[in-house]
Protein backbone atom coordinates (compact mmCIF):
# COMPACT_ATOMS: atom_id res chain seq x y z
CA UNK A 1 0.00 0.00 0.00
CA UNK A 2 1.09 3.81 -0.57
CA UNK A 3 2.39 5.95 2.46
CA UNK A 4 -0.29 8.46 1.44
CA UNK A 5 -2.70 5.71 1.59
CA UNK A 6 -1.60 5.08 5.17
CA UNK A 7 -1.12 8.78 6.32
CA UNK A 8 -4.81 9.28 4.94
CA UNK A 9 -6.32 6.46 6.45
CA UNK A 10 -4.50 5.88 9.88
CA UNK A 11 -2.40 9.07 9.97
CA UNK A 12 -4.82 10.67 12.53
CA UNK A 13 -3.79 9.42 15.94
CA UNK A 14 -0.35 11.06 17.06
CA UNK A 15 1.68 6.96 17.58
CA UNK A 16 4.74 8.59 19.10
CA UNK A 17 6.00 6.71 22.15
CA UNK A 18 2.28 4.32 22.32
CA UNK A 19 1.94 0.27 21.83
CA UNK A 20 -0.33 0.02 19.07
CA UNK A 21 -2.01 -3.36 18.53
CA UNK A 22 -2.69 -4.00 14.73
CA UNK A 23 -5.44 -6.56 14.48
CA UNK A 24 -5.70 -7.67 10.49
CA UNK A 25 -1.96 -6.54 10.05
CA UNK A 26 -1.40 -8.51 6.87
CA UNK A 27 2.37 -8.15 5.90
CA UNK A 28 3.11 -5.59 8.21
CA UNK A 29 3.02 -2.58 5.88
CA UNK A 30 0.35 -0.58 8.40
CA UNK A 31 2.72 -1.82 11.47
CA UNK A 32 5.49 -0.30 9.76
CA UNK A 33 3.92 2.63 9.01
CA UNK A 34 3.07 3.04 12.58
CA UNK A 35 6.64 2.56 13.70
CA UNK A 36 7.62 4.96 11.22
CA UNK A 37 5.74 7.24 12.98
CA UNK A 38 6.94 6.82 16.32
CA UNK A 39 4.91 4.14 17.89
CA UNK A 40 7.67 2.22 20.78
CA UNK A 41 5.81 -1.21 20.02
CA UNK A 42 3.25 -3.01 17.55
CA UNK A 43 1.21 -6.25 18.45
CA UNK A 44 1.24 -7.27 14.63
CA UNK A 45 -1.74 -10.06 14.43
CA UNK A 46 -2.36 -11.67 11.28
CA UNK A 47 -4.80 -14.84 10.52
CA UNK A 48 -3.36 -15.71 6.79
CA UNK A 49 -0.81 -17.98 7.42
CA UNK A 50 0.32 -17.05 3.93
CA UNK A 51 0.80 -12.91 5.13
CA UNK A 52 2.24 -14.25 8.20
CA UNK A 53 4.84 -15.66 6.57
CA UNK A 54 5.70 -12.47 5.16
CA UNK A 55 5.12 -10.63 8.09
CA UNK A 56 7.66 -12.29 10.20
CA UNK A 57 10.47 -11.57 7.48
CA UNK A 58 9.43 -8.17 7.96
CA UNK A 59 8.96 -8.38 11.39
CA UNK A 60 13.09 -9.05 11.38
CA UNK A 61 13.84 -6.43 10.10
CA UNK A 62 11.41 -3.96 11.64
CA UNK A 63 12.71 -2.93 14.98
CA UNK A 64 9.73 -2.91 17.52
CA UNK A 65 7.24 -5.35 15.84
CA UNK A 66 6.01 -8.86 17.20
CA UNK A 67 4.48 -10.56 15.12
CA UNK A 68 1.35 -12.94 16.22
CA UNK A 69 -0.38 -15.60 13.69
CA UNK A 70 -3.67 -15.36 15.17
CA UNK A 71 -7.41 -15.55 13.13
CA UNK A 72 -9.52 -13.54 15.61
CA UNK A 73 -12.95 -15.69 15.89
CA UNK A 74 -14.23 -14.54 18.98
CA UNK A 75 -14.42 -11.42 20.96
CA UNK A 76 -12.21 -13.36 23.86
CA UNK A 77 -9.43 -13.21 21.89
CA UNK A 78 -9.11 -9.81 21.12
CA UNK A 79 -9.92 -9.50 25.18
CA UNK A 80 -6.57 -11.46 25.77
CA UNK A 81 -4.58 -9.51 23.83
CA UNK A 82 -5.61 -6.48 25.44
CA UNK A 83 -4.88 -7.83 29.11
CA UNK A 84 -1.68 -9.05 27.79
CA UNK A 85 -0.26 -5.82 26.84
CA UNK A 86 -0.78 -2.22 27.87
CA UNK A 87 -2.35 -0.86 24.27
CA UNK A 88 -2.43 2.85 23.67
CA UNK A 89 -4.28 2.45 20.35
CA UNK A 90 -6.03 -0.72 18.66
CA UNK A 91 -6.24 -0.70 14.87
CA UNK A 92 -8.56 -3.42 13.01
CA UNK A 93 -9.20 -3.97 9.60
CA UNK A 94 -10.58 -7.45 8.97
CA UNK A 95 -13.33 -7.92 6.33
CA UNK A 96 -16.34 -8.50 8.53
CA UNK A 97 -14.15 -9.43 12.18
CA UNK A 98 -14.70 -6.19 13.36
CA UNK A 99 -17.88 -7.30 15.02
CA UNK A 100 -16.01 -9.29 17.59
CA UNK A 101 -14.25 -6.19 18.55
CA UNK A 102 -17.65 -4.44 19.26
CA UNK A 103 -18.73 -7.32 21.27
CA UNK A 104 -15.25 -7.57 23.75
CA UNK A 105 -16.33 -6.69 27.40
CA UNK A 106 -16.88 -2.95 28.14
CA UNK A 107 -14.36 -3.10 30.97
CA UNK A 108 -11.50 -4.63 28.81
CA UNK A 109 -12.61 -2.88 25.44
CA UNK A 110 -12.62 1.02 27.92
CA UNK A 111 -8.91 0.15 29.01
CA UNK A 112 -7.34 1.32 25.42
CA UNK A 113 -7.43 5.10 24.77
CA UNK A 114 -7.72 5.33 20.93
CA UNK A 115 -9.33 3.07 18.35
CA UNK A 116 -9.15 2.78 14.44
CA UNK A 117 -11.24 0.55 12.76
CA UNK A 118 -12.01 -0.34 9.10
CA UNK A 119 -15.84 -1.48 9.25
CA UNK A 120 -17.24 -3.04 6.43
CA UNK A 121 -21.13 -2.23 6.86
CA UNK A 122 -23.49 0.01 7.78
CA UNK A 123 -24.67 -2.38 10.42
CA UNK A 124 -20.79 -2.95 11.59
CA UNK A 125 -20.86 0.90 12.04
CA UNK A 126 -23.92 1.16 14.12
CA UNK A 127 -22.51 -1.66 16.52
CA UNK A 128 -19.08 0.95 17.11
CA UNK A 129 -21.21 4.00 17.36
CA UNK A 130 -23.21 2.49 20.08
CA UNK A 131 -19.79 1.00 21.75
CA UNK A 132 -18.23 3.76 21.76
CA UNK A 133 -21.16 5.88 23.10
CA UNK A 134 -21.19 3.09 26.19
CA UNK A 135 -17.77 3.59 26.67
CA UNK A 136 -17.76 7.61 26.29
CA UNK A 137 -15.57 8.05 23.25
CA UNK A 138 -15.55 10.27 20.83
CA UNK A 139 -15.91 10.02 17.23
CA UNK A 140 -12.75 12.07 15.64
CA UNK A 141 -13.38 11.26 12.00
CA UNK A 142 -15.49 8.72 10.41
CA UNK A 143 -14.39 8.57 6.68
CA UNK A 144 -15.70 6.66 3.69
CA UNK A 145 -13.39 4.83 1.89
CA UNK A 146 -15.45 2.54 -0.09
CA UNK A 147 -19.63 2.53 0.68
CA UNK A 148 -20.20 0.63 2.76
CA UNK A 149 -16.80 0.45 4.20
CA UNK A 150 -15.49 3.45 6.47
CA UNK A 151 -12.41 4.20 8.64
CA UNK A 152 -13.29 5.55 12.10
CA UNK A 153 -11.06 6.80 14.36
CA UNK A 154 -12.12 7.39 18.11
CA UNK A 155 -10.69 8.62 21.22
CA UNK A 156 -11.75 7.93 25.08
CA UNK A 157 -13.08 11.36 26.24
CA UNK A 158 -10.91 12.35 29.75
CA UNK A 159 -13.26 12.23 32.57
CA UNK A 160 -14.81 15.57 33.96
CA UNK A 161 -13.18 16.28 37.63
CA UNK A 162 -16.19 18.43 39.30
CA UNK A 163 -14.57 21.18 41.51
CA UNK A 164 -16.27 21.66 44.60
CA UNK A 165 -16.23 25.45 46.08
CA UNK A 166 -16.92 26.08 49.49
CA UNK A 167 -17.50 29.62 50.46
CA UNK A 168 -16.41 29.86 54.32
Amino acid sequence: MDAWKHAVWWGKIDYKGKTVLDLGADIGSTADFFLRKGAKKVVAVEGSQDNFRTLQTNASILKGMIPNVLFIERPSQIEKLILQYDFDIVKMDIEGGEINLFTVKNEIFSKVAEYIVEVHSDKLFDLMLKKCAENNYKIISAKAWSPPVRIIYVRKCQKRVRKRFFLF
